[in-house]
């Protein structure tokens, strides 16, 4: 009776090792996981932040182009030169906005 108490007894202490084990595992899968929570977040707000300066150079950007496009226009002096590039500036401008549009879009 004795030999089969020490048994069991060896027995209890061994599935009591591998559920600490066992929680000491998952105490470090839910700390790592943690991490990576908090990593993600930082990652997702620097990709926010990052997107917003983006789109801010972009319309920078856009209305430089747009505001040179208008002075190189009007510093043309004859009408008929100015009709032979208004349609040339028109296609830029749009090409511009298009470009635009789908830098947006992409993300």
């Amino acid at each position: 009776m004795a030999k089969d108490m020490r048994a069991k007894d060896a027995t209890i202490k061994d599935l009591a090792e591998r559920l600490s084990e066992t929680a000491e595992a998952a105490e470090a899968a839910a700390s790592a996981a943690h991490i990576m929570d908090k990593e993600r977040k930082s990652v997702r707000n620097e990709i926010a932040k990052l997107r917003k300066d983006v789109d801010e150079k972009l319309h920078s950007s856009s209305l430089q182009v747009s505001f040179h496009l208008s002075v190189c226009l009007w510093g043309i002096n004859l009408k008929e030169e100015k009709r032979q590039y208004m349609p040339i500036a028109f296609c830029i401008l749009i090409g511009i906005l298009v470009r635009r549009k789908h830098y947006q879009n992409t993300l």
